[in-house]
C-alpha cells in the first residue's frame, strides 16, 4: 500500500515500484490524498499504462498518511500487507524473499534491513545498510516500510492522524515486541534521506511528535511485558531527543522532562541501550 499526496511531476519512482510489484503479481493499492488535480491526472495515467487488475487507486481527502492507509486497508483482500512511501525504492525481489520467510516461520510480522540513500548526493548515494536483527535497534529505526504485517493487526489497530511518528504509535498499539517476528539479514527497502519535500509542515510535525510521546507514555502505564516496555521506552527516548533538536522552548522542556522519566522509570536494558547509542553517535560526530 502506497499513500500519495501532492506529488505531481515526481511520480517516476512510484511507477517503477508499482511496475516491479505487478510483474511479481503483488497486489498494489495506491491511496491518493487529493490536494491538487495534476497529481490525480498523473496517477490516472499510471493506472492506464499499467492496465492491471492487481492495481487499485483510491482517492479521497485524508490529510495524513495514516488515515489514508486506514482507508486503503478497507480494500485489502490479502492476509499480508506492507506499506511503502511513494518517493522511496522498495527492493521487490527481497520483499518477496522476506514474505517466504514469514510464511515458512508462521510469523505475524517480517522485518527486513534497509539502505539509506542520500537525496542530495548522487555521487555517493548509499549512506548505510542496516540489518540488525534485534528489537531495540528497530525501536530506534522503526520505519514500517521494511515490515510485512498480518493485515488483521492493522485492521484491529488503525493508524492515527499524525504526520510524524504514526508508525511508532502503531508499533506500540500492536505490542510489536510481543509478536512472533522473523528477521532477514538483507535489505528490502531503500529509504531516501534529505528530500526537501519531506520538510513541509515541520511545525505541525513537531507538534505531532509531542502527541506521540504522550500516547506511548500512556501505553507504558498499562504495559506489563518487559520486552514491550523496553521497546516503548526506547522509542520515547528517541522522540524526546528529536524534540530537543527541533522543538520550541516549551517542547524542549517536554523533551527534558520525558528523558528524566526515562532515566527514572525505564528498564535497565533500555537505559543502557540508549546511553551506549548516544555515546557512540557523539564519538562519531567528534
Amino acid at each position: 500500500m502506497i499513500p500519495v499526496r501532492q506529488m505531481a511531476g515526481k511520480l517516476e519512482q512510484l511507477e517503477t515500484s508499482i511496475s516491479e510489484a505487478l510483474r511479481e503479481e503483488v497486489e498494489v493499492i495506491v491511496v491518493h490524498d487529493k490536494v491538487d488535480e495534476l497529481t490525480d491526472e498523473e496517477l490516472q495515467q499510471i493506472i492506464e499504462r499499467q492496465k492491471s487488475p492487481n492495481l487499485n487507486l483510491i482517492t479521497g481527502q485524508f490529510n495524513s498518511p495514516g488515515i489514508a492507509r486506514n482507508a486503503g486497508m478497507q480494500h485489502v483482500k490479502t492476509k499480508w500487507v506492507i506499506f511503502w512511501d511513494a518517493d522511496d525504492i522498495p527492493i521487490v525481489e527481497n520483499v518477496l524473499n522476506l514474505y517466504e520467510m514469514v510464511i515458512k516461520n508462521d510469523s505475524e510480522i517480517g522485518v527486513g534491513g534497509f539502505q539509506e540513500i542520500d537525496f542530495l548526493n548522487s555521487q555517493s548515494p548509499s549512506i548505510a545498510t542496516k540489518t540488525k536483527q534485534e528489537l531495540n535497534s528497530i525501536a530506534t529505526s522503526p520505519g514500517i516500510w521494511r515490515m510485512i504485517f498480518q493485515s488483521k493487526l492493522i485492521l484491529e489497530n488503525p493508524f492515527t492522524d499524525l504526520l510524524l511518528a504514526e508508525d511508532q504509535i502503531l508499533l506500540s498499539d500492536i505490542r510489536f515486541a510481543t509478536r512472533k517476528i522473523v528477521f532477514c539479514n538483507f535489505a528490502v527497502y531503500k529509504y531516501v534521506k534529505g528530500n526537501p519535500d519531506s520538510l513541509t509542515g515541520r511545525n505541525r510535525k513537531v507538534e505531532d511528535l509531542e502527541r506521540s510521546i504522550s500516547r506511548i507514555l500512556n501505553c507504558i502505564r498499562y504495559e506489563r511485558d518487559v520486552r514491550q516496555l523496553e521497546f516503548n521506552w526506547i522509542m520515547v527516548a528517541k522522540q524526546s531527543f528529536s524534540l530537543l533538536k527541533f522543538g520550541s522552548l516549551r517542547q524542549k522542556f517536554i523533551g527534558i522532562r520525558t528523558l528524566m522519566q526515562f532515566l527514572l522509570h525505564s528498564p535497565k536494558v533500555a537505559r543502557q541501550y540508549v546511553l551506549l547509542r548516544y555515546l557512540r553517535q557523539r564519538a562519531l560526530h567528534d
